[in-house]
């Protein structure tokens, strides 16, 4: 059996912003596909937590976060797939 979820008061939950842009250029990259994926979780790696993109200034916020650890990744077409924990 899993272990009941934790409910979170809402100021225990935080954002997740940045802003994605070009390594050599410094532009902003808009339509980028952000992914957060929880770790050590129930549920496990696969599990998506929260989907975002970028705006046109490169920009995006993921809010509602629990507190934990997660990988984020970036992805958009024709770029290298990026990666952060």
């Amino acid at each position: 059996p899993r272990p009941a979820p934790v409910e979170y008061k809402p100021e225990e939950l935080c954002t997740v912003e940045g802003v994605i842009r070009h390594a050599q250029t410094g532009e902003p990259l808009r339509k980028v596909s952000i992914t957060l994926f929880p770790q050590g979780v129930p549920g496990g790696p696969g599990m998506t937590l929260s989907v975002s993109s970028t705006d046109a200034e490169g920009k995006f916020a993921m809010k509602g976060i629990e507190p934990g650890r997660y990988q984020l990744t970036a992805e958009k077409p024709g770029f290298v797939r990026a990666g952060s924990q």
